[in-house]
């Protein structure tokens, strides 16, 4: 009876184990996740930046050309 006990107990043991660890490696992918989308949204900032400020220079060269050709 001892001996069932003790089996049981370790069997229960080993499911807790597992399922921290189930539970950790979630955390571990969510914390991934998420720095992955802080990292995106970082690198689509700044390809938005960059095309404001091309825009801004394409605009410039425009007007400039368009100037000249007018004269």
């Amino acid at each position: 009876m001892l001996v069932s006990q003790a089996g049981d107990e370790n069997v229960a043991s080993k499911d807790l184990s597992y399922s921290i660890c189930r539970y950790l490696l979630g955390l571990l992918q969510a914390q991934r996740d998420a720095d992955r989308e802080r990292r995106l949204r970082a690198d689509s900032e700044t390809r938005a930046k960059q095309a404001l400020q091309e825009t801004a220079r394409c605009r410039s060269r425009l007007k400039l050309l368009t100037t000249e050709f007018q004269r």
